[in-house]
Order: structure tokens, then C-alpha cells, then sequence
């Protein structure tokens, strides 16, 4: 089970191209950093509700959620200019 994310080369393409993607639809639509926040925050929950409960219980889904969110941050924040991944 992928607990964080550590991409091999056909995740991190699928990462890029998702990241990509959606902030081309956030610039195109001209959403705020608050809309796209809620609105993303709202599909991870449509993903959490797909998941498999005989595959993963709902606190291990949570769990990699919370890890990952970390470690999205603390990737942004390493970089050393967080202002530069603004979207908008």
C-alpha cells in the first residue's frame, strides 16, 4: 500500500500532469487560491469515498491524506520561496 508519495516515473508523471492540469483550469476560470482549495479539498473527499473499506479502513486513508499534505508543504516550503508556487 503507498503510504506517501515517493512517485516512480509513471506516478510522477501522473502527478505533474494532474498538478498541471489543475492550475490551468484554476487560471482559465480565474479562481481564488480559497476556491480551488475548497474545491479540491472536496474531490480528495469524493476519492476517499471510491477507496475499498476491505482494502483500507478510513483512518488509513486519512492518515496517507494528513502525511502527504505534510509533505506537499515541506516540499513548497524547502524550495525556499513558497510565494512562487501561488497560483493565482
Amino acid at each position: 500500500m503507498i503510504k506517501k508519495y515517493q512517485p516512480d516515473g509513471r506516478q510522477d508523471a501522473a502527478f505533474r500532469m494532474l498538478r498541471d492540469s489543475v492550475i490551468l483550469a484554476i487560471n482559465a476560470h480565474k479562481l481564488t487560491n480559497l476556491e480551488a482549495l475548497a474545491m479540491l479539498s472536496n474531490l480528495v473527499g469524493v476519492i476517499l469515498a471510491s477507496q475499498d473499506p476491505t482494502q483500507l479502513t478510513t483512518q488509513e486513508a486519512t492518515d496517507i491524506i494528513r502525511s502527504n499534505i505534510k509533505e506537499g508543504n515541506q516540499s513548497v516550503i524547502n524550495e525556499g520561496k513558497p510565494e512562487k508556487n501561488r497560483m493565482n
